[in-house]
């Protein structure tokens, strides 16, 4: 039973120039196309959660174990040393981040996977090896980047707690602070998710809960050198993904 296993090199880049043309590849299966084109998405998916897991670029390996259900519903997750040694390509198992990404993985939003690659039980495990290579430092901007995902998670805590959530989709609040950085205007629109677009719901109750919420919102977190408009305003701009298994994570503790 096939279980994919996907590699993600975050940050690093590969260029191969060839004097001599390959050989035409032997066309390729659907199942086959199938697969590499759930793999590019998943990576792509993956790669914005370990960015909050290790916004430091402190160089890591570790792997994600989830458990999808036929639904595609992420029903469990979990990080730990990646269990293949080859595949860690040296870098260190870092415990601090594998912590972080106990909660933070229950945040990504993955591809439909095709019926074909899953198990033909109830659920599908999907191994995901992340590897943080070294990177050249910016305090700064490591910083400004670990400010913003701390932002993100007090909307999200302050928006979403106690919400029970029976779609996927896409929450983006645009907004105005004012000196005591509390909110004085919130414009808020949920829209569906790239990865899951059939599976979001125009949910309105939603909508005027995120709306009314959002308003209420004291002493909101700054980003480091976050400039102020020509009124002397701070103008904030959020991004929420959510899904009902990262609701259901924060109604567990997880």
């Amino acid at each position: 039973m096939l279980k994919p296993r996907l590699i993600m090199l975050t940050g690093c880049l590969a260029l191969v120039a060839c004097s001599t043309p390959a050989p035409p590849a032997a066309p390729k299966t659907s199942d086959e196309l199938a697969q590499e084109h759930f793999t590019r998405l998943a990576m792509q998916a993956l790669y914005g959660v370990g960015r909050r897991a290790n916004p430091a670029w402190r160089q890591a390996s570790l792997e994600v174990r989830f458990i999808i259900d036929r639904q595609n519903q992420v029903i469990d997750c979990q990080a730990r040393p990646v269990s293949k040694s080859k595949l860690s390509d040296g870098l260190p198992f870092n415990p601090q981040v594998a912590e972080r990404m106990n909660r933070l993985c229950w945040q990504t939003v993955l591809p439909p996977m095709p019926s074909k690659l899953m198990d033909e039980g109830p659920t599908t495990e999907l191994i995901a090896p992340l590897l943080f290579p070294e990177q050249a430092s910016d305090p700064q901007s490591h910083a400004r980047e670990a400010a913003q995902y701390a932002r993100n998670d007090y909307f999200w805590q302050q928006l979403f707690a106690n919400r029970t959530l029976d779609s996927i989709g896409r929450a983006r609040l645009i907004g105005i602070l004012d000196a005591q950085h509390n909110v004085s205007a919130c414009q808020v629109i949920i829209e569906p998710h790239p990865m899951r677009r059939r599976e979001f719901k125009q949910d309105n109750d939603l909508l005027e809960h995120l709306g009314q919420a959002c308003s209420r919102l004291d002493d909101v977190p700054l980003i480091p050198g976050q400039p102020v408009n020509a009124q002397g305003q701070y103008v904030f701009s959020v991004t929420l993904d959510y899904s009902p298994w990262r609701a259901k994570a924060l109604l567990s503790g997880s």
